[in-house]
Parts: structure tokens; C-alpha cells; sequence
């Protein structure tokens, strides 16, 4: 996934394919082995997305609290006009 700012405000995730989807590594151990003992893993960067999940999960915390201030002053400023 791609994630970018939306002009509007907000984001825009889009989906974008990692090419090849996967690779190939040597396990005949494996129950999924081919005859010739290879198996197919999946091409992510585990490091990478353990990043992203991060960022994300800091992002998400982050707006929450603009959330929240957000409405304190809302109420604090309806409060204030009584």
C-alpha cells in the first residue's frame, strides 16, 4: 500500500503490486516443497512494513489527539458564548 495526503485533507491509500510476488527459496523440508525442494516465499520486506506499521500506528495516535483538542476547544469555545 501507498499512502499519500489527499488535498482535501485526509489521505489516499492506493495498491500497489510488488513485482515478482514472490520468490523462490530451497526448503525440502517443507511439506510445499516442488520436487526439486523449492518453495515460494513472499516477497515482502518485513523490516519495511514493520516501519510503516509503526508510522502508521503513531499517525493514528497523533490524530487522535488532534481529535480530541479539537473538540475541548469546540466545547471550551460553546462554553465561553453562554
Amino acid at each position: 500500500m501507498y499512502q499519500s495526503s489527499d488535498g482535501g485533507g485526509g489521505t489516499r491509500a492506493e495498491f500497489v503490486s510488488v513485482e515478482p510476488p514472490h520468490v523462490k527459496s530451497y526448503d525440502p523440508g517443507n511439506r510445499l516443497a516442488d520436487d526439486d525442494g523449492m518453495i515460494a516465499c513472499p516477497n515482502v520486506d518485513y523490516a519495511e512494513e514493520f516501519v510503516n506499521l509503526n508510522r502508521a500506528e503513531h499517525a493514528y495516535t497523533a490524530n487522535l489527539k488532534v481529535t480530541a483538542t479539537e473538540n475541548a476547544m469546540i466545547g471550551a469555545l460553546l462554553n465561553e458564548v453562554d
